[in-house]
């Protein structure tokens, strides 16, 4: 299992160029660094994940854990800015009319009155620092910030984990009052303009100065945002976003040739899909490259084309991952912006030929397609670790002997490993689930056009090839109309948290004292803020509690496809959120359930006294006397449970052995006490159960070694499976490297 588990890696490291690029930075002595950063601009890299990159290097993780280091910790940065996003868009209408009653809002249209006569030029973002204490003042100067400052590691993480960028004007510049300070926005958010009512203040921390001095990794940063949105106290300082009256609304999209106006800002926030797509960009890169190769190899558009192309979407990426490209929502999607990138900087000329042949409508399902079978590997390689932990368990506990449970009651005798491999029995018929998903999501959808195809003759198995798909799905109405291969992702994915979820409820409760069955280790308990006794398992609560978010998922899903008709309809925009939800969820779940399997004490000798203490082997007898007394076994039912009856009338168990044998005897049953000792014996139960799939450690045993070798084939599936996307991806990069050097006509 070790080999396959390092199989279970993947060559493909998508942070390794960040990651290079911290180590040179760490390399460099401080004057190596100041001219470093002058030569490449700062910034070069997303700031949250340069500093996990030095938190991990620091702690010596090796490369492949560093890797899982840094996709869990920008996960999280994720799940932070949805969390910002949301409380935004649920406070917005609050907070502007809160806003635009404030009593400064007078002063802060005197001071864009003022702001214009002194000629501050509209495309850029200005932000005043204003006090109570001070008098308003126009002064026009150019700030420099180091790259690492408290102030711009606030302003990165707000860009990039909080809020969205139509509000981006919540920017902390807290510094010698008064103080007015211009930056360009272009260089911080990638916008020449930003859209907004004039005079919005923003309530920044009456106490701001307390957190300059504070360790910003130790601060609360959705506590900040919070604090920040509901302008719960008088401000000390407020910071103006200020912007011309006069402002233009947005340009035309690419597709507005047919319209004569432009969106307003209400729609285009009502109906982009920036947080979402931010995902996509490095497959949307990628489906574009494989799409503008095809379509030079078919002759469609000319190398020269396809260079330039190829040119500027390499750029693209590498600016996207330094943290100098970042999605616009005044251009709707990813593919938007990616495309509009390309047009802005290689021209119209080469930057449109881009699309030929092509609809976002196909051009969406190839991103969701590449995404969607990286994260299904990812979820396996999470249960395959699981399962590896359940076997752990197994292992070491196959002739423990514990209570089985029916109905939450003492049924029969079992033992703790016979429980375990139970799990894992479960945990691989997801797995199945999971293959037959990615099975479905691994069908090339590029080339259906927006509905019907094209009359240009492209080569759908090309696209194939370099996307690493397994064939094209064929039907280009079809393929444009479905998501099922997303339902039933969300589908496989609700079983495995049902399945998370039942092995939460039993660490709830073998954990309680009343069972007092097993004991979490610190590393994954809490405590309460008012009974210092407490020991919480909340790790295994919220997985139990997020179970129904999944299912949400797909709920979500089925209602949105239920009534729509074929073809491409915008309700589909809505089926990847949830699914996006539904991947971190599970993620995050199988991310520490593994290491808090391993480390829980199982309290073997209190599993035993329950076994014995409650008649669980009462069929171990009813079994005796069919075999040996050859009695019918429903007449040895009905004596057996007329002998528990009597003895729970008098407060007694089966190891009160003479009045046992006393009220058998009463049956005409005269049984040794000795005997009855073994008959009754948990212990003994279970090692007599040797029945295919039973509780014999001989059976646990031998399911151990059947789970490990079907592990290993499904380790095995997910290397040929990752193999087959990286080669794809190496192939396509390879042919990109050949064109930009001009070793091909």
């Amino acid at each position: 299992m070790k080999d396959q588990k390092q199989l279970l890696i993947g060559k493909e490291r998508p942070y390794w160029r960040a990651i290079e690029g911290v180590k040179q930075e760490m390399s460099m002595n401080p004057e190596e660094l100041q001219v470093h950063r002058r030569k490449t601009g700062h910034a070069r890299f997303h700031p949250v994940l340069a500093r996990l990159i030095r938190e991990g290097i620091e702690l010596g993780y090796t490369d492949d854990r560093l890797d899982r280091y840094l996709k869990r910790g920008m996960m999280e940065m994720y799940d932070r800015r949805q969390e910002g996003h949301n409380l935004w868009k649920s406070e917005r209408q609050k907070v502007v009319k809160k806003l635009n009653e404030h009593p400064l809002n007078q002063q802060a249209k005197k001071l864009l009155i003022a702001s214009k006569k002194a000629g501050l030029a509209w495309d850029q973002l200005h932000v005043m620092t204003l006090t109570w204490e001070y008098p308003l003042g126009i002064e026009s100067q150019t700030a420099e910030f180091d790259e690492y400052s408290p102030i711009v590691s606030l302003i990165s993480d707000m860009m990039y984990c909080w809020m969205p960028q139509e509000v981006m004007a919540v920017l902390m510049l807290s510094l010698e009052p008064p103080h007015e300070v211009v930056l360009d926005a272009s260089d911080l958010m990638g916008m020449k303009t930003l859209k907004g009512g004039a005079g919005i203040l923003i309530d920044v921390l009456q106490n701001y100065m307390e957190y300059m001095e504070s360790d910003w990794d130790a601060i609360s940063k959705e506590e900040l945002a919070r604090k920040w949105l509901l302008m719960e106290r008088n401000p000390s300082q407020i910071l103006i976003y200020t912007q011309h009256e006069n402002m233009q609304t947005p340009e035309k999209t690419l597709w507005g040739g047919r319209f004569s106006t432009s969106l307003t800002t209400e729609t285009i926030a009502f109906t982009h899909s920036i947080e979402t797509d931010t995902r996509l960009i490095g497959y949307d890169i990628w489906g574009s490259q494989a799409h503008a190769i095809m379509l030079a190899r078919q002759e469609i558009i000319s190398d020269a084309d396809l260079r330039e192309i190829l040119r500027w979407l390499q750029k693209a990426e590498t600016d996207f991952q330094n943290g100098n490209f970042i999605l616009d929502p005044n251009k709707e999607d990813v593919h938007m912006n990616v495309e509009s990138y390309l047009i802005e900087n290689a021209g119209r000329e080469f930057g449109g030929r881009l699309h030929t042949a092509r609809s976002r409508n196909d051009q969406v399902l190839v991103d969701a397609h590449l995404y969607i079978r990286d994260e299904i590997l990812n979820v396996q390689r999470g249960l395959s670790e699981l399962c590896e932990a359940f076997l752990h368990i197994a292992k070491v506990h196959a002739d423990t002997v514990m209570p089985g449970y029916t109905h939450t009651q003492h049924a029969q005798p079992i033992s703790l490993g016979f429980w375990a491999t139970a799990y894992v029995s479960m945990f691989l018929r997801d797995q199945k689930r999971l293959q037959s998903a990615y099975t479905l999501a691994n069908m090339n959808p590029l080339g259906a056009g927006a509905l019907a195809g094209t009359t240009f003759p492209i080569d759908r198995h090309l696209t194939t090839k370099l996307l690493g798909f397994d064939a094209p799905h064929e039907h280009a109405l079809d393929v444009i109309s479905s998501r099922d291969f997303i339902a039933e992702t969300l589908f496989a994915l609700s079983l495995v948290m049902a399945n998370l979820s039942r092995i939460s409820e039993e660490i709830v409760y073998w954990t309680t004292y009343e069972f007092r069955m097993a004991v979490l280790d610190d590393a994954y308990s809490f405590g309460s803020s008012i009974m210092p006794q407490k020991k919480n398992p909340d790790i295994a609560e919220l997985t139990r509690g997020r179970t129904g978010r999944v299912y949400g998922a797909l709920l979500d899903l089925l209602t949105n496809l239920k009534g729509l008709p074929m073809g491409y309809n915008r309700d589909f925009q809505e089926d990847k959120p949830p699914l996006w939800e539904a991947f971190d969820i599970v993620k995050a779940c199988l991310g520490l359930l593994p290491e808090l399997l391993r480390t829980i004490d199982f309290k073997t000798e209190r599993m035993a006294e329950l076994a014995n203490a409650n008649f669980a082997t009462a069929t171990e007898l009813a079994n005796y006397l069919v075999k040996e007394h050859h009695i019918s076994f429903r007449e040895c039912h009905e004596i057996v449970g007329w002998l528990v009856g009597e003895l729970v009338q008098q407060e007694k168990r089966f190891a009160d052995w003479e009045l046992t044998q006393k009220l058998l005897k009463q049956r005409e049953i005269d049984i040794p006490i000795e005997q009855l000792k073994q008959i009754l014996d948990a212990e003994l139960a279970i090692q007599k159960n040797q029945s295919l799939g039973g509780t014999s450690p001989a059976e646990v045993h031998r399911m151990i070694d059947n789970f490990e070798g079907q592990l290993n084939d499904i380790a095995l599936n997910i290397y040929n499976c990752q193999t087959q996307i990286e080669d794809a991806h190496r192939e396509t990069l390879r042919i990109v490297d050949d064109v930009l050097e001009e070793r091909v006509g």
